[in-house]
């Protein structure tokens, strides 16, 4: 029979756990309910849990506790099922390693107390042990071991299969409690499992590590596939933008024809005929602006979009590229590149008076490398990452910074390289690249 000192302790045992709960689903989750909704559910689940601890059956109580956390983390999260299944297992797999690890512990001191009715002085410490070796363990995947709430879901099979390895190790924690509550161990036996429960603990810590890499390299490899679906957009937009570029070329080859045939509906007084015929021409889609930066058309189609944003916007664009330059970039990268880098500056100078933008590409004396340079207003100093790239100053930093990753690849292609600053006097921005052979 259960004296009222163990059940003040298992009561305090389902509080404290029911607290670590709260505090790992704050960090990793985005959580749907109000505060006073939260704790009720927490407080119900763990209640239940408090209550099936009289049974003390460890099989009970271990598929219990996952199925618990699973339901509050379902209910109370916007995570995916499959991602609350996971996180579910890995409570219940460290909860009940920090309990084996100080069984074990214990037991190096005491081979008899754990086979033999535990005093509730070496009840209480048993306890508190393994509670701060849990809330540690969970303190230290939450903070350091890259969970975040700030992560989005890309999930594929080899990530789902992780789920089976909490599973295999819960089974394997459940055998070693078993045999250290109901068998006297040699010492060298008490020693081997100490460390194997310690060993377990940190296959536990890898299997988390392994966890957020595949998460964030899905999540990365997603981004850059829209970020490439993007680009070929684009690409195929100025594509578009070149064909015109030609036909305007062939109008104007020929306007000289339409002025003769103009002449001579002029002479003979054809004047509803004048005016249609020059509504046709004045209203062709070939006849618009153009543009003509360089002797590279493709660059030529690119940049005519970007003097079209700025002469809307009210920025000054200006550009010196010189001949024979970036030929052996194909149309991608050359949108990529520019796009990316015109993008950037384009956002920059917003909202700013006498904003400008200028590039400029140039081969650098007696050498094979490009030098392009573009200078734009900024009237905010942007902080720097370690590459030496702007911070995103946006909220979802993984889902930004992928254009300089796309300009940065571009010019280890060409084995390149990128530097980029801010001029605090002149504020403005400064992004230099090198390009070798290009």
């Amino acid at each position: 029979m259960i004296n009222l000192d163990k059940i003040f302790l298992y009561l305090f045992v389902y509080i404290v756990e029911a607290g670590i709960l709260w505090l790992y689903i704050h960090d990793v989750f985005d959580l749907k309910y109000s505060r006073i909704l939260k704790t009720s559910l927490i407080s119900i689940g763990y209640g239940i849990l408090f209550l099936l601890s009289f049974a003390n059956s460890l099989l009970l109580n271990t598929v219990i506790f996952s199925l618990i956390n699973f339901i509050i983390l379902k209910v109370l999260c916007t995570a995916k099922w499959r991602t609350c299944f996971f996180h579910a297992l890995i409570l219940t797999t460290f909860m009940g390693l920090s309990e084996a690890i100080t069984f074990a512990i214990f037991s190096k001191f005491n081979e008899t107390y754990l086979y033999t009715n535990i005093h509730i002085t070496s009840l209480v410490l048993l306890t508190v042990s393994s509670k701060s070796m849990y809330f540690i363990c969970i303190l230290m995947i939450t903070k350091w071991g890259g969970l975040s709430k700030d992560h989005s879901e890309h999930r594929n099979r080899v990530t789902g299969l992780l789920n089976a390895i909490p599973l295999i190790l819960i089974y394997i924690e459940m055998v070693l409690v078993s045999f250290l509550l109901t068998v006297a161990p040699s010492t060298v036996l008490r020693y081997i499992l100490f460390t194997s429960s310690f060993l377990l603990l940190v296959i536990n810590f890898i299997i988390i590590y392994i966890y957020h890499y595949t998460q964030k390299k899905n999540e990365e490899f997603i981004e850059l596939q829209l970020q490439l679906q993007k680009e070929y957009a684009m690409a195929e937009y100025n594509k578009t933008l070149f064909i015109h570029n030609k036909n305007q070329q062939i109008l104007i080859h020929d306007i000289r024809k339409h002025l003769t045939a103009i002449a001579q509906l002029n002479r003979q007084s054809e004047h509803e005929k004048i005016q249609q015929y020059l509504d046709t021409l004045l209203n062709s889609s070939d006849l618009q602006d153009s543009v003509r930066v360089s002797d590279n058309e493709m660059l030529n189609s690119i940049f005519c979009q970007y003097i079209k944003i700025c002469h809307d916007k009210h920025i000054k664009f200006r550009a010196d590229i010189r001949t024979n330059l970036l030929q052996k970039l194909n149309f991608p990268e050359l949108t990529s590149l520019f796009c990316n880098l015109l993008d950037n500056a384009v956002e920059a100078c917003n909202d700013i008076p006498n904003s400008f933008i200028e590039v400029s590409v140039i081969r650098k004396n007696n050498s094979n490398l490009t030098l392009i340079s573009i200078i734009n207003t900024c009237n905010n100093a942007p902080s720097f990452d370690d590459n030496g790239f702007p911070a995103s100053s946006k909220k979802d930093k993984q889902k930004h910074g992928l254009g300089l990753k796309s300009v940065n690849r571009i010019a280890n292609k060409y084995n390149g390289s990128i530097k980029m600053y801010y001029e605090n006097q002149s504020k403005t921005f400064h992004t230099i690249i090198l390009l070798n052979n290009a």
